[in-house]
């Protein structure tokens, strides 16, 4: 076992290393693109991938003639497809590639075909990080056909187009009929393949903790390895966000929880070793860093409901299991955000006792759609109700508080963008709800520092946005109508923040309204600033602050009453 570990953090040090004479014979004898022989149509680097990893698992075959061919033509497309850009962008993985093909030749031999499919990880998603770099290269360069090329990798491997919500869809698609749309959504495109793999890093953490607790050693190993090679490709990021040492800390749990896994010790101190490294990756993964217990437990909570959320979609489909992995999951997960909220309960429930009611409600309602193998669309209402039921402590407790200039205009772009998605698509009110978030929820912020530099331009946004917007999404208007409106509205919005120079907003009152709650005082009577009315929160009666024209919108859509 000490051996084993061993060769497995050599390979994660991307030790020199070889092909053996062996390995390099077997590569030689078994040609070049078998599979490609069989199925010429499949082209796209993500088709190439799809086919590596294929080979890469039937290395995993008893029959030893098999898994040693297997392991050569995956071996094979590598060189072809993946290793000059492994070269080009990230040496290292290269040499983590070519070493662990060598030692999964050497375990091919002596019969050991567990530590096959353990090392597969190291190979599999090394090359998610090259091409993610390539992709990322090309978002830089503007370069649409290299982008198109390596982002067939992501879409393979986790089947974005699925995801009606993801802005890189609607990206992808455009930049396909217009390259020079690169420029446009590059942004957005980063930021949601870095939460991807930022919840990556969580879930596999998360599924090792679960096979501990069943006693599946073997599942634990394999999680932990795939949790630590998604994490190479996150590091660098983290190392912008967080600085070097931070996320040395995190690359230095996750290559822990590989340690702990492989080191026989019995499974209930595993586990235990494992929730304490969770609990160190999290916060600084997902950015919640510096929050109270509450906020964080809250965080932690509204992160599994996304991945219920994320699992069920693949696991279900017409009341069948046609994912039983991802159903599994998609239990782990709901289990773990119930867990969390029992654990917290005595503590939210001083924040809103009603909302906590009906947070543990929608979860009984989500298990029952689960273990029925209910409708996907009605799991998802329940999940973003949820959700946003948590925002709403969040906001009480304090964990989302502190949002700058640069916060709200990153928010809103993303608000509108996702508006003009769902507007593509046919879902008329879903747009309007992320337009008129985008406006309600954080343009309003921003107003008052706008005005400082610009007035004109101010108002200008806030037309565009508050009326221009909602009135065309009401009447239908043709979607490139859409397009360019929102354009419009992004092109002024980057004028305004490069006058403001990313001033610091200060969103609070002299004492917020949940200060005044706190403080005893009656959500009727809370008093708001000078230039805001009070209105009370239908979902959650609670009071918010806000200006008198939003007020009537508030009130119109019925998000809110007059106290």
């Amino acid at each position: 076992m000490y051996k084993k570990l061993v060769l497995a953090l050599s390979v994660l040090l991307a030790g020199a290393y070889v092909l053996s004479a062996d390995a390099a014979t077997a590569k030689d004898s078994f040609g070049k693109n078998l599979y490609f022989d069989s199925d010429p149509d499949k082209t796209t680097l993500g088709d190439r991938w799809n086919l590596l990893n294929t080979a890469l698992k039937e290395a995993e075959n008893k029959n030893y003639h098999w898994a040693q061919k297997s392991l050569g033509q995956a071996h094979q497309i590598y060189l072809d497809y993946f290793k000059d850009a492994a070269i080009e962008v990230d040496p290292e993985s290269d040499q983590i590639i070519e070493s662990t093909f060598s030692y999964n030749m050497g375990y091919i031999k002596t019969r050991e075909l567990v530590e096959v499919g353990f090392n597969r990880q190291a190979i599999d998603k090394s090359i998610y990080k090259i091409a993610y770099m390539k992709l990322d290269k090309a978002l830089d360069k503007g370069d649409a056909d290299s982008f198109l090329q390596w982002y067939s990798v992501m879409e393979t491997k986790f089947a974005l187009s699925k995801n009606p919500d993801l802005v890189s869809n609607k990206a992808v698609e455009q930049i396909k009929e217009n390259p020079d749309k690169i420029h446009h959504y590059k942004d957005e495109i980063r930021s949601e393949l870095m939460q991807i793999f930022k919840t990556k890093v969580i879930e596999e953490i998360e599924e090792a903790i679960a096979a501990t607790d069943q006693g599946k050693t073997n599942d634990a190993i394999k999680f932990a390895y795939e949790g630590y090679y998604y994490y190479r490709t996150l590091h660098p990021q983290l190392v912008s966000e967080l600085g070097q040492e931070e996320a040395d800390k995190i690359k230095s749990n996750m290559k822990s929880a590989m340690e702990v896994t492989r080191s026989g010790a019995p499974n209930y101190t595993m586990k235990t070793k494992l929730e304490q490294i969770l609990k160190n990756v999290e916060p600084r993964v997902k950015g919640h860093t510096g929050q109270s217990e509450t906020g964080l437990a809250l965080a932690s909570i509204k992160d599994r409901l996304h991945l219920v959320e994320e699992e069920y979609r693949e696991a279900v489909t017409d009341g069948k299991i046609t994912n039983q992995v991802e159903y599994d999951e998609t239990v782990i997960f709901l289990q773990k955000a119930v867990s969390i909220l029992g654990e917290n309960k005595d503590e939210l429930v001083k924040l809103d006792s009603d909302t906590v009611s009906k947070i543990e409600s929608n979860m009984q309602k989500i298990d029952e759609i689960v273990v029925s193998f209910g409708s996907f669309d009605e799991l998802k209402l329940l999940v973003e109700e949820s959700m946003g039921m948590i925002d709403s402590l969040m906001q009480k407790s304090g964990a989302t508080e502190g949002s700058s200039a640069p916060d709200y205009f990153a928010n809103i772009k993303q608000l509108l963008q996702g508006s003009q998605a769902q507007y593509t698509s046919g879902n008329t009110q879903a747009a309007l709800d992320l337009a008129q978030e985008a406006y309600l929820d954080n343009y309003e912020f921003l107003e008052v520092p706008i005005a400082e530099y610009d007035k004109e331009l101010m108002e200008q946004i806030e037309i565009m946005m508050r009326i221009e917007l909602a009135n065309m999404i009401k009447d239908n208007k043709e979607n490139s109508e859409i397009d360019t409106h929102i354009s419009a509205i992004l092109e002024k919005l980057e004028t305004a923040k490069n006058l403001i120079n990313q001033v610091q907003i200060d969103t609070k009152p002299p004492m917020t309204p949940l200060e005044q709650h706190e403080a005893g005082v009656e959500p009727k009577d809370i008093q708001c600033a000078d230039d805001k009315v009070l209105i009370i929160k239908k979902l959650t009666n609670t009071s918010s602050c806000v200006k008198p024209h939003s007020f009537s919108r508030l009130v119109e859509i019925g998000w809110g009453m007059i106290p």
